[in-house]
């Protein structure tokens, strides 16, 4: 849509210390106005300048960042996987059974390894040993590219499938990654 112009007004415009007879030009749109390029001559503007000019920005979000990299250390290390201090209450669905799923053989050959990571988890706090429990479901061991052992836990979903809430989601999310 072409911009018609609808009338000149002659204003006296002040900018600063000077002041300038110009035309102000009315047109057919509403539209927020324009300063044209005779006002900018005409008046203390100076636009080459800002232009011109490179004005360092000072982010702090790296600064924040870092101040909380430091303030919480210890919480962020990568060899911690327990929470201390924090309890969790699990709400189960009301006609809930526990599940017990029968555990799977362990390759001899992975066996040692196994063993071994079991007791480093053990002794870190991310596991607990028990006598005995209404609920249970199988590791499944595995090595990784480089050898290091692994052990996943796929029928996780049929112990947080009986929790309410949240949970439920959490196990659709869980079954998709797997």
């Amino acid at each position: 849509m072409p911009v018609q112009i609808v009338g000149v007004i002659p204003v006296t415009v002040s900018l600063h210390d000077k002041s300038a007879k110009l035309n102000l030009y009315v047109t057919n749109i509403e539209r927020e106005p324009l300063l044209g390029r005779k006002w900018i001559q005409q008046l203390p503007i100076r636009l080459t300048e800002s232009i011109n000019q490179v004005h360092p920005l000072h982010n702090e979000i790296p600064n924040k960042i870092e101040r909380l990299l430091q303030q919480y250390r210890n919480k962020l290390d990568p060899n911690s996987t327990k929470i201390k201090g924090c309890q969790a209450r699990l709400l189960l669905k009301e006609d809930v059974r526990p599940v017990f799923l029968k555990a799977r053989t362990v390759p001899f050959k992975l066996l040692p390894l196994v063993e071994e990571e079991l007791q480093t988890l053990v002794q870190t706090g991310v596991l607990e040993k028990v006598k005995a429990s209404q609920w249970a479901t199988p590791i499944v061991p595995m090595l990784k590219r480089d050898n290091a052992p692994a052990i996943c836990q796929r029928e996780i979903e049929a112990i947080l499938g009986n929790i309410n809430g949240l949970a439920e989601r959490f196990v659709q999310t869980l079954k998709n990654s797997l």
